[in-house]
């Protein structure tokens, strides 16, 4: 079946999975990909994410944790007071604390009239699930896709500013890194190298596009549009490229699991695993 969404523990020797045709149920994997157990959610799962002793699952406008022993649901998190409509991106830090990545959706039918929340990231207790930061609107250009602890910062994949902002785990906002990559969709840190992915040229924002470039003329693309979404980019915590792996399918996603970098690739609803040696 298609993978659709995927998360790795962080001993990298336990994955969970969804797939295409069942994603409100998580499957637990050892590294020989043998399901360990099963996990079965109100609703689709947007993404996971591991503690040492909990999975936590993005549903819809609903942050779920579980108890990896018993698979029972622990703590729930939905905020309704500021109206963010969606969770996607979910990562845990060394302090105890889940970031989540929260999206608005300006049409939504409960305002009176439009608010400027635009997405930002919501910190909450990695035990209650009870919020304790909510930080970084008005930073992004645009959608946010991506997040990553890496030391003690967050980077956040700022999709229509074509860069990575780094906060620190309190909230506040550090800088910008810019690079070789385009427009960010994923990213995760292992011994000391960030990898990213991006999203597919033709599906770009076309607000910071390169000069030149002409949407419905694939002739006037760079090269870089025309590879955008079909490599894996292998980063310094600075930004710097240190190796650029293509691929001849989109790549949707990526988790180190089994001490290999496993990647998602192919197109929506015929996506597979693939696996890279030597990180």
């Amino acid at each position: 079946a298609s993978v659709f969404k995927m998360a790795a523990h962080p001993s990298v020797d336990t994955m969970a999975i969804t797939e295409q045709n069942s994603s409100n149920a998580i499957s637990i994997l050892d590294p020989s990909f043998q399901q360990l157990r099963r996990i079965i959610t109100p609703s689709y799962v947007v993404s996971m994410c591991f503690s040492e002793d909990r999975l936590f699952a993005c549903t819809c406008g609903t942050l779920i944790s579980y108890c990896l022993e018993s698979s029972e649901e622990v703590a729930r998190f939905n905020e309704e007071e500021l109206d963010y409509t969606a969770y996607y991106g979910v990562v845990v830090g060394p302090n105890g604390l889940v970031y989540v990545n929260a999206f608005f959706d300006g049409d939504s039918e409960v305002l009176e009239q439009p608010v400027d929340l635009s997405e930002a990231i919501v910190a909450l207790d990695a035990v209650t699930l009870e919020q304790r930061l909510h930080f970084g609107r008005g930073v992004f250009d645009g959608e946010v896709y991506g997040l990553a602890v890496v030391g003690d910062e967050l980077y956040v994949g700022d999709r229509s500013g074509r860069s990575i902002r780094v906060f620190s785990l309190a909230g506040e906002h550090l800088r910008e890194i810019k690079g070789d990559w385009r427009e960010p969709s994923s990213l995760a840190y292992y011994h000391n190298r960030l990898y990213l992915t991006e999203k597919m040229g033709e599906g770009e924002e076309w607000r910071g596009a390169d000069e030149g470039e002409d949407p419905d003329d694939e002739e006037t693309w760079s090269e870089g549009k025309k590879s955008a979404g079909k490599r894996i980019f292998a980063l310094t915590p600075e930004g710097e490229t240190l190796q650029v792996w293509p691929t001849d399918r989109p790549v949707a996603n990526l988790v180190v699991f089994g001490r290999k970098l496993i990647a998602q690739v192919g197109v929506f609803g015929a996506r597979e695993l693939i696996a890279l040696k030597g990180i």
